[in-house]
């Protein structure tokens, strides 16, 4: 019982016309899961801003330890860790920013589409 395989089945209930309240029952049923897969989603986007610097310094540790394990040295291992750190949260931090200005943009664009055009 995926998801997909229930998508599968409701796409298929709507195309036969004499199964329109299967398909709408169907419909009805797959909204609460739609939402408490936008509540995760947007408890993910929103907590992993306070994560990154926590993974950054995990990241840099975990090279560290790698290095001193191995024998190419305390220093190796600490350039890997900070390397991999500024790539891997850099990149989450780039996402970040742009969520939040998206966000942005679209919380302006709601208040202003109440308010009539102006004309010039």
């Amino acid at each position: 019982a995926s998801i997909p395989h229930f998508l599968a089945t409701i796409i298929s209930t709507a195309q036969t016309p004499s199964s329109h309240a299967s398909f709408l029952t169907s419909l009805l049923a797959i909204l609460p899961v739609m939402n408490l897969i936008q509540q995760i989603n947007l408890f993910l986007a929103e907590s992993i801003g306070s994560l990154n610097g926590a993974l950054a310094i995990l990241l840099v540790f975990l090279g560290l330890v790698g290095g001193v394990s191995r024998a190419s040295g305390v220093f190796v291992g600490l350039l890997t860790g900070v390397a991999t750190a500024i790539a891997v949260c850099g990149v989450l931090a780039l996402l970040i920013q742009i969520r939040d200005l998206l966000t942005e943009s679209l919380k302006r664009q709601q208040d202003n589409s109440g308010d009539p055009p102006s004309h010039s």
